[in-house]
């Protein structure tokens, strides 16, 4: 970590950067901590939709992890950075330590090989893969994953259309989610389910439970 004087001249943040490298590479997986933390930190997409406020810790984990207990895999060593609330809080968002950890993170010529070029894409491959599941990898009990998937719903459809047009539609289960209580009570709109379907739609909003919303889902899943 030595740094000679003239790299500290050129970069005002070299210590800095050298510092945050090292912590970062202190996780099991340095890249994967690196993008979980540019799609919570430094988008919104895993924020609550009415008051732009991150969404809970606990939230937030379940939606990320491909396996049960990954976010202590990927956050391990990460506890000098990024403020986890105890297992038992199910509101608090994660939080950092050092806002300067953004700034490293969205600059290439500061964070080299950690940089993520597209924070989006995890949030994208997560959505999808939870829509298949009909759920988050962890298992939960039927109230909370009732918890789970009113907040996943609501955070809505922020895949590109490109990623969804290369999705075998087939695989997924829609007629269980048009079915749940979680869907027909409203948490999505149409125009986020027929765009799931590779459907070209331009509805408005539209009642799940009118007899419009029902045409546009058959129309849209079960031809």
């Amino acid at each position: 970590m030595a740094l000679r004087r003239q790299d500290v001249s050129a970069n005002p943040f070299a210590l800095l950067d050298v510092l945050y490298t090292h912590i970062l590479n202190c996780s099991p997986s340095p890249l994967l901590a690196a993008r979980w933390l540019s799609l919570i930190f430094l988008t919104h997409a895993l924020n609550n939709v009415a008051s732009n406020e991150k969404l809970s810790a606990r939230f937030t984990q379940l939606f990320l992890e491909s396996s049960p207990g990954e976010a202590f895999y990927v956050f391990r060593g990460l506890n000098s950075l990024v403020s986890i609330p105890p297992t038992n809080d199910h509101t608090s968002p994660y939080s950092l330590f050092h806002k300067s950890l953004t700034d490293f993170l969205k600059d290439p010529s500061r964070c080299g090989s950690l940089y993520v070029t597209d924070a989006y894409q995890l949030y994208c491959t997560r959505y999808l893969q939870i829509w298949k599941d009909k759920g988050p990898a962890t298992p939960l009990s039927a109230l909370e994953k009732g918890d789970f998937l009113n907040q996943f719903l609501e955070i809505g459809l922020s895949c590109r259309f490109s990623l969804l047009m290369e999705q075998d539609f087939e695989t997924y289960d829609v007629a269980w989610w048009v079915s749940s209580p979680t869907f027909i009570q409203g948490a999505i709109g149409i125009k986020d389910v027929a765009l799931l379907a590779g459907d070209d739609c331009s509805l408005d909003e539209v009642p799940l439970t009118s007899s419009l919303g029902i045409t546009i889902l058959e129309r849209c899943f079960l031809r």
